[in-house]
C-alpha cells in the first residue's frame, strides 16, 4: 500500500512538473520574438516520444534523433491566427512551425548554443608560464649557467621540456618546473635535447643593418621557407657557424615556426626556428656571397577544416531563383550577433557579436574555436576576437581578416600574427569588403543618425584611394565585392540604390533602385552563365524583411519572406544564405 502512494505522489509530482515547463516556455517565447508580438500567453501540450527534430510540426520533415524526446507544442495567439513553437523539454532544441515565415525544418540542425563555441575556446587555450618569485633564473640548459631572469608579472610561452620534465625551454633558456606556474593547455609540449637546444645569445644588428641583407622574413607561423631549390639549411644550436649542428632544412621546406632573431653574426643574419619538431638557428642571408637562404612564406591564415560528424542536412542546390523554396538549414543562437560572413574556401561561417567571433564550420553548422580555424590563433591578440565587433570580412585570399569595433578599423595578418591596418573613422562603420581580387579594401560608415554617410577605398598599401560621400536617408550604407560576372570591384548602397563601383577610376553606375524602402543589408550571388540572385533586408529595424529578387532583371517577380535580417551573406556556392537577425543567425537553403 505504501509502495503503490509512493508511486501515485510520484507521478503527480512528474505531472506538476510537466504542467510548468518554464524551460521549454523561455525558449519559446525566444525562439518566436523575431516574427510576433507574443502579448498573450501561448497554449501548452506535452507531446510525448518524439523522434525527428521536427518535434511533430507537421510542416517539416527535420532529421532523426538517436534518442526520442518528449515535447512541448506553444500556440501563440496573434491576429493572423495561431503561431506554433514546438520545443524540447528541457527547452534546448526549437522548431518554429509557421507557414508564413521560412519553412524552417527541412533538416533543421538543433539550435546551437554561444556556451558551446565559448568552452571550447577554453579548452584550447595555448600554454604559458609564469614566475613562482622575482627574479626566477633563467639557464642555457638545466643546471646550466643563468643567462637571464624573469619576474613574476612576466608571462612567457614555453617552446617545449625535457625528457624527464622537469625544466622547460622558452625562448630566452631553460627554467625549473617546480619554480613557476603553468596555465592553460600545457599536455603536449615536445620533448627537446638541452645539448642542443640553447638561447641567451645577444641578438645585436646595426641601425639599417649596415653590412648585412635586409631581413626579408618574419616571427610567425609558416612564415618563411628555405629558398634554395638544391641546397640543404643548417640548423644550429646557436647563432654561429661552429655552433653544433641540429638538423638539415630539405630545399624549399616551410618552416613550422620562425620564433626569434634576427641576429647579426660576422656577415650572416640569423632566425631561431622551429621545423619537424627541431629548434635551432638558421642563416637568412649571407652578405658577402649576396644570397637569401629563407624567404617569405605567404599561406592562407585559414586552416583547411574537415566537417563535424554530426547530422547532415538535406542535399541543397543553389539558391538560382527568386521563387525557390526556402528552407531553414541552421538556426544558429549568436549573443547580439551583427555580420556575418562566409570563409573564400566555403567551409565556414563567421559570426560577429557581442562576444567577439564565432565560427561555425559547414555544412554542418557545429561551432569550432578560433585554433581550428587559423593557422596560429596563438600569435593573434586576445582581445581582438572575443570583445564585441560590429562586422568583419576575409580577404579572398583568405590571408588576412578585417574586423570593426565602433569606430575603428582592423585588419588582421593572423599567419603572421601581424596588425597589417589600424584606422579610426568620423563615423560608426556598418560595413567592410575587400575586391575579389583583394587590391581594394572598401569600408562604409554612417552617423548616428544615418543621416550623413560614407565610403572609404584603400590600396593594397593601406593607403586611401577614394572617400565617397552617400546620400543619408535613415539607412546605413553596405558594401560588398562585385561578383566575377560584374564589371567593377565593389557594390555599394546609397539611400535606396545600389551601385557599382569601379575602385581605380571612382566611377559607378546605378544598378537597382528600392523605391524609398529603407534597406538595411544586401548580397548578390551569381552562377557561371552570369544568372544572378539578390537578397535585400529590407524595413526598419524590428519590423523588417527578406526580399529575393532577381540581380540582373529588377521588374522580374520576387519574393519576400518574413524575417528581419541586419546583414545577410551568400556562400561562395550559392547553396546557403545566411542572415544575421535578434541574437541569432538563419541559414537558409534550397532542398533537392
Amino acid at each position: 500500500m505504501r509502495l503503490l502512494i509512493t508511486l501515485l505522489l510520484l507521478g503527480h509530482a512528474l505531472l506538476v512538473a510537466q504542467a510548468q515547463p518554464a524551460g521549454a516556455l523561455a525558449a519559446a517565447y525566444h525562439a518566436a520574438a523575431p516574427f510576433i508580438n507574443a502579448a498573450t500567453p501561448p497554449r501548452a501540450t506535452l507531446l510525448p516520444a518524439l523522434p525527428t527534430t521536427a518535434l511533430g510540426c507537421e510542416l517539416v520533415a527535420g532529421l532523426p534523433l538517436s534518442q526520442a524526446l518528449d515535447a512541448w507544442r506553444f500556440d501563440f495567439p496573434t491576429g493572423a491566427g495561431d503561431f506554433t513553437v514546438y520545443t524540447s523539454v528541457d527547452g534546448n532544441l526549437t522548431q518554429l512551425c509557421d507557414a508564413r515565415v521560412p519553412n524552417l525544418g527541412a533538416g533543421l540542425i538543433p539550435l546551437v548554443k554561444q556556451a558551446d563555441s565559448a568552452a571550447s575556446r577554453k579548452q584550447d587555450a595555448s600554454c604559458w608560464l609564469r614566475a613562482n618569485r622575482d627574479g626566477l633564473h633563467v639557464r642555457d640548459a638545466p643546471l646550466g649557467k643563468v643567462v637571464a631572469t624573469i619576474d613574476r608579472l612576466q608571462q612567457h610561452k614555453p617552446l617545449g621540456r625535457n625528457e624527464a620534465g622537469d625544466w622547460l625551454f622558452y625562448r630566452e633558456g631553460w627554467v625549473n618546473r617546480r619554480s613557476v606556474r603553468l596555465a592553460g593547455n600545457c599536455d603536449d609540449l615536445p620533448t627537446l635535447d638541452p645539448t642542443i637546444v640553447a638561447s641567451g645569445v645577444v641578438h645585436f644588428c646595426p641601425a639599417g643593418y649596415a653590412g648585412f641583407l635586409p631581413p626579408r622574413i618574419n616571427i610567425g607561423t609558416r612564415t618563411a621557407r628555405s629558398a634554395s631549390q638544391t641546397f640543404a639549411n643548417r640548423l644550429r644550436a646557436s647563432p654561429q657557424p661552429d655552433a653544433p649542428l641540429i638538423a638539415e632544412i630539405p630545399p624549399r621546406s616551410i618552416l613550422d615556426n620562425v620564433l626569434d632573431g634576427p641576429a647579426c653574426q660576422d656577415r650572416y643574419i640569423w632566425w631561431q626556428v622551429a621545423v619537424d619538431g627541431q629548434i635551432g638557428w638558421t642563416i637568412e642571408s649571407d652578405s658577402l656571397a649576396n644570397f637569401y637562404y629563407l624567404e617569405p612564406y605567404q599561406l592562407s591564415a585559414l586552416r583547411p577544416h574537415t566537417p563535424a560528424s554530426q547530422p547532415r542536412p538535406p542535399t541543397l542546390r543553389r539558391i538560382d531563383k527568386p521563387g525557390a523554396a526556402i528552407d531553414t538549414i541552421a538556426l544558429l543562437e549568436v549573443a547580439g550577433a551583427s555580420a556575418v560572413a562566409f570563409s573564400p574556401d566555403g567551409s565556414l561561417l563567421a559570426v560577429a557579436g557581442a562576444t567577439g567571433a564565432t565560427f561555425f564550420s559547414l555544412p554542418d553548422f557545429a561551432p569550432i574555436g578560433h585554433d581550428a580555424v587559423f593557422f596560429d590563433s596563438d600569435n593573434l591578440p586576445s582581445n581582438w576576437l572575443t570583445q564585441s565587433l560590429d562586422t568583419l570580412a576575409w580577404s579572398h585570399g583568405g590571408d588576412k581578416l578585417a574586423v570593426s569595433r565602433g569606430r575603428e578599423l582592423q585588419v588582421w595578418q593572423p599567419a603572421a600574427g601581424r596588425l597589417a591596418l589600424h584606422f579610426r573613422f568620423p563615423y560608426t562603420l556598418r560595413s567592410i569588403a575587400f575586391s575579389r581580387d583583394d587590391r581594394w579594401l572598401a569600408v562604409t560608415g554612417a552617423s548616428a543618425s544615418a543621416q550623413h554617410s560614407a565610403l572609404w577605398i584603400y590600396d593594397q598599401h593601406g593607403d586611401l584611394a577614394r572617400s565617397l560621400p552617400l546620400v543619408g536617408a535613415g539607412s546605413p550604407p553596405t558594401v560588398i565585392a562585385a561578383p566575377d560576372k560584374i564589371p567593377g570591384d565593389f557594390l555599394y548602397s546609397s539611400a535606396d540604390k545600389l551601385f557599382v563601383l569601379t575602385a581605380e577610376t571612382g566611377q559607378s553606375r546605378a544598378m537597382y533602385q528600392l523605391a524609398g524602402v529603407p534597406q538595411r543589408a544586401f548580397d548578390l550571388s551569381t552562377d557561371s552563365a552570369g544568372a544572378s540572385l539578390l537578397a535585400l533586408a529590407l524595413g526598419a529595424q524590428g519590423l523588417g524583411w527578406l526580399a529575393l529578387v532577381d540581380g540582373i532583371d529588377a521588374a522580374a517577380p520576387g519574393r519576400t519572406l518574413r524575417l528581419d535580417a541586419g546583414d545577410l551573406a551568400f556562400s561562395p556556392d550559392g547553396r546557403f544564405l545566411a542572415a544575421a537577425s535578434s541574437g541569432r543567425v538563419f541559414v537558409l537553403g534550397t532542398s533537392d
